[in-house]
């Protein structure tokens, strides 16, 4: 702005955020300093103070050589202030002396100097220049304010999946007290919510039974740490692989491979027995094990940042069912309407409000029970199975596929959603409004209070949430469940290698459901029914402990 030249005419000089918001207070202190500039001018005591005013104004504002025709007086002067205040100490001019004033407040044009309307040009501009720099402070203030809200940890309800949906539905329903559509759609989505737990236990079932019953059957050990110093080997520790020989670049290969390999050499030594030693020197199946351990991890990452969002949606629905008021608050409403636009008002679903509220309490143990422990259990299982599924890949383009694939089974909950649900239930699903504890700044002034006060003071929630929390997270689960892995897979051989445990053939083919879950959730309880001998063991030059 004007800085010393002209401190009044600047509206934000030691101005309060009550001001900064206030536009038409803005244009009234604007025009009252304008007329009594020219009630001064009009008078003709401050011409020389007025034109060294009209020439620094006119700097300041960038205007053209085109108005700076008016000669400068030279005669010597003592700098008067001209504020409002001084204005009016003076004597006032007499009637005859005085400007008349506009419609609009300011001065009609005067034929005593035509640097009048150049000063009422300049002024003018000068508030133009104000108004966009409050325009300029609330677009700040709402930018700083909204980014805020966002980096809060929130109580958001899943829209997009099935499991928001269950949540939601039967509270507007209640709400609306049960109409018929609204009763059809909730017993529709516990429906597919039915149809999404078995969909994904299954999927987790199958992945499960692979690794703990069909690859024992297939006499395949658990992967560890196999092959993992290949470029140091042959001849350094940890170069001895699962089946007692060495490693070297050439001879190693994934289960598939390697199986088939023994296969062919097995069958070789069952067709000719008496050349046994001749097909151990000629014939060579190689070892087992891993291609890339930087892969390995770096797909166990990939895995858990697609399940962390769910993670979170988890943590959000506990966080929600715990802070709603336990009452049956209505979530539905509609747009108010005075008594004479009720008859010429046209209803429309664009005017409705639906948004979190109040639930009862039978609601809220029920929400829990049907869908945030079991939705809990689906996503502990799916990380303990899935980072034990991509532990066992070995191959480099394996944990890439495997990766993406257990991806698949994390979107399942909004793939229901999208394909089974209903256009009615995703429209009254976009038209949610979520539940808030604060609630944010809407008038200028509170806004612009709040970013002023947060800009002196700073907010440490903010600060805290501006940490990358989630990626420090996703690195914490991911550690997490790898240093499960080698604890209840694999032990120490005699160089500190993480080498598999004894390996043990199943009892059976077929578990029950039941047995899968005891298992996969508490397997030192409930551990798999097993022969007594092993079908593999760690080699003796490895000298597991």
């Amino acid at each position: 702005m004007l800085g010393g030249v002209l401190p009044r005419f600047s509206p934000h000089r030691g101005s309060s955020p009550a001001n900064l918001a206030g536009g038409d207070c803005e244009k009234a202190v604007t025009l009252a300093l304008l007329r009594s500039e020219i009630e001064l001018f009009v008078n003709g005591r401050l011409q020389q103070e007025l034109a060294d005013l009209k020439t620094s104004i006119l700097d300041e504002l960038g205007v053209s050589g085109d108005l700076r025709h008016n000669k400068q007086q030279s005669a010597p002067h003592e700098p008067v202030e001209m504020g409002v205040g001084s204005s009016m100490a003076e004597e006032p001019p007499s009637d005859a002396e005085q400007a008349p004033l506009g419609m609009d407040g300011s001065p009609s044009p005067n034929p005593h100097d035509d640097s009048l309307s150049e000063l009422h040009a300049a002024l003018h501009e000068t508030y133009e220049l104000s108004d966009q720099r409050h325009q300029w402070h609330m677009a700040v203030a709402t930018v700083e304010i909204d980014l805020q809200d966002s980096l809060r940890f929130g109580f958001e309800l899943d829209k997009g999946s099935v499991y928001g949906t269950v949540v939601a539905l039967p509270q507007i329903a209640r709400s609306a007290e049960w109409p018929r559509t609204l009763l059809g759609l909730c017993a529709r989505t516990y429906f597919f919510l039915m149809i999404n737990y078995v969909v994904e236990l299954n999927l987790l079932y199958l992945i499960w039974k692979e690794e703990n019953v069909m690859d024992r059957f297939s006499g395949e050990m658990n992967l560890c740490d196999f092959g993992l110093h290949l470029s140091q080997c042959p001849g350094a520790p940890g170069c001895v692989g699962p089946f007692g020989t060495e490693y070297t670049p050439a001879r190693l290969y994934g289960w598939a491979a390697w199986s088939s390999r023994s296969f062919v050499k097995d069958s070789l030594v069952a067709l000719f027995p008496d050349k046994v030693k001749e097909i151990a020197e000629k014939v060579d199946p190689g070892e087992y094990g891993i291609e890339s351990q930087e892969c390995r991890m770096l797909c166990c990452f990939v895995f858990v940042l697609a399940i962390m969002e769910d993670i979170f949606a988890i943590t959000r629905l506990a966080r929600l069912l715990y802070s709603v008021p336990s009452k049956a608050d209505n979530w539905i409403g509609y747009r108010a309407l005075s008594k004479n636009e009720r008859d010429e008002h046209e209803a429309s679903f664009d005017h409705t409000t639906i948004r979190v509220a109040g639930m009862p309490v039978k609601w809220k143990v029920t929400n829990v029970v049907l869908v945030l422990i079991p939705r809990t259990m689906i996503c502990a299982l799916t990380l303990k199975v899935g980072i034990h599924f991509l532990m066992e890949s070995s191959g480099i383009a394996d944990g890439i596929v495997n990766a993406l694939a257990l991806s698949f089974i994390v979107s399942m909950p909004g793939l229901v959603q999208t394909v089974m649900s209903s256009r009615a239930s995703r429209n009254i699903m976009s038209k949610l409004e979520q539940f808030r504890v604060d609630k944010l700044p809407q008038s200028c002034e509170d806004m612009l209070s709040k970013h002023l006060d947060y800009q002196r003071r700073g907010d440490w929630k903010t600060m805290f949430n501006l940490l990358p929390i989630r990626f420090m997270f996703s690195i914490a689960v991911t550690g997490t469940f790898i240093i499960y892995y080698y604890l209840s897979y694999c032990t120490l051989d005699g160089d500190s290698r993480w080498v598999s445990k004894a390996m043990y053939l199943p009892a059976k083919v077929t578990y029950s459901f039941y047995e899968f879950l005891a298992n996969a959730c508490v397997p030192i309880l409930f551990p798999l029914e097993s022969a007594k001998e092993p079908y593999w063991q760690c080699p003796e030059k490895l000298e597991c402990k």
